[in-house]
């Protein structure tokens, strides 16, 4: 029980500090559309969706690829 309250402590810590850092919230965000980018990738390359995806990154996925085809 002592590991968890002294993570909270730190997790706590650290979030005071960089609580406000935009740049940090953009690094953050960034890193979660890669991660989404990166699962929607593989499953065009597989051809197989996930029975819960990510609506908005269908979305957008969706829009690329219609633009996509009115470019050609």
């Amino acid at each position: 029980m002592e590991h968890k309250i002294e993570h909270r402590t730190e997790y706590q810590i650290l979030l005071n500090k960089f609580a406000g850092n935009n740049d940090l919230y953009k690094l953050l965000e960034e890193c979660l559309l890669e991660e989404e980018r990166q699962r929607e990738s593989a499953y065009m390359i597989s051809g197989v969706y996930p029975e819960r995806r990510n609506t908005v990154m269908k979305l957008m996925t969706d829009l690329k690829f219609n633009e996509e085809r009115e470019v050609k």
